[in-house]
């Protein structure tokens, strides 16, 4: 099973052993012979730098992810996991939110950058599995499930709305704030969902303004244009950041200049350590 990207340079070593002799060429000229019984199945992206040689000498089954939808990726991560209280409770909020926000953001949002919708759920996934840890709550045996599966919502709905809705402009984050809002009723009414996240301690959502530090200074001796005032903007977005990072997952930052995507890569890389 060859699972990952094709590379022209090693896929044409194969085209031998894909032919009726079966016969593998190494570097060292040493010959390897596949037995009869064993056959190769390649598991890839694309076809794009494979040449028409090496395809004809394969079957071809061609899956695209609209055919099977975004279900079968969300299985297959939810079996990743072992606590069955965790998987039972983020299934039930997959099968509600997911689908109806996909679909109000395809029909009814403009997006900065269209993203898939694969890779919008992917990036769902990708942030419950940072942020959704033992650390931050999510105990194998909850003492109260009510609180538990409450508390879960909070932490789909703040990831959700980082990931599925995170691409859309101001006017489609303003529907996006009516929509979510008209489906659950655990958001503050001051502002909108974008501007609040999930505070462990309270188990509530909470305003990004509290994590202003007020006793902020700025430096004299820097040059004018090179103060960069925290607000709300740069404090979550340094938060998604780092947190995507740490767990080694690439991040896009994308705007219409002067909105800041350059100072807060900055402000992320002079944070890391060495390592």
């Amino acid at each position: 099973l060859f699972d990952g990207p094709v590379d022209a340079v090693w896929i044409e070593n194969m085209n031998s052993v894909m032919d009726d002799n079966k016969v593998l060429t190494l570097i060292n000229s040493e010959r390897i012979t596949m037995p009869p019984q064993v056959s190769l199945l390649f598991e890839v992206e694309d076809l794009a730098v494979a040449s028409p040689a090496t395809v004809s000498r394969c079957g071809m089954v061609y899956n695209d992810y609209k055919d099977f939808g975004w279900e079968p990726y969300v299985s297959s991560w939810l079996n990743s996991f072992t606590n069955k209280t965790y998987v039972t409770t983020m299934r039930k909020n997959f099968d509600m939110y997911v689908g109806p926000m996909l679909e109000f953001v395809r029909l009814q949002c403009d997006q900065v950058v269209v993203v898939p919708e694969l890779s919008a759920v992917a990036a769902l996934c990708k942030l419950l599995t940072i942020l959704t840890t033992e650390a931050n709550g999510f105990v194998s045996d909850p003492p109260d499930i009510n609180q538990y599966e409450y508390y879960a919502r909070l932490w789909f709905l703040f990831c959700m709305i980082w990931s599925l809705c995170a691409g859309v402009n101001e006017a489609g984050r303003r529907k996006v704030d009516t929509y979510i809002r008209e489906m659950e009723g655990v958001f503050p009414l001051k502002d909108t969902v974008y501007e609040y996240f999930v505070d462990v301690k309270s188990q509530n959502f909470v305003s990004w303004e509290v994590e202003l530090s007020s006793s902020w200074r700025y430096d004299p001796e820097l040059p004018f244009f090179k103060i960069v005032v925290p607000t709300v903007d740069s404090v979550r977005y340094e938060y998604f950041t780092s947190k995507l990072l740490a767990a080694s997952h690439p991040v896009l930052l994308v705007g219409v200049v002067g909105t800041g995507k350059t100072s807060t890569a900055h402000s992320v890389l002079q944070g890391l350590d060495d390592t």
